[in-house]
């Protein structure tokens, strides 16, 4: 398995993808936490983190797309996934 630090950051970009648009008080937090638009702060995130060494995508640690699909309905069926503001 993946490092707990790591399997936490790799997918936040597209925890960020899903939660932004749903809450426009809170995509103005986000954003200017991330220093940027909206609509850059996916691609500002993911530059981040993989600046930092972190890849950023599934399939970068041999996960296919049918398993991502598994574990992300998985995720959003957890008590932190039903509590998410993207789900």
């Amino acid at each position: 398995g993946l490092p707990h630090g790591l399997a936490c950051s790799f997918p936040l970009p597209a925890v960020l993808e899903r939660a932004l648009g749903v809450h426009p008080g809170r995509d103005r937090v986000l954003c200017e936490a991330l220093g940027v638009p909206s609509s850059r702060a996916v691609d500002h995130l993911r530059a981040f983190l993989e600046g930092l060494g972190v890849a950023t995508r599934f399939a970068d640690y041999g996960v296919g797309e049918a398993e991502e699909k598994a574990l992300i309905a998985q995720a959003l069926t957890g008590a932190r996934g039903r509590n998410f503001i993207g789900a």
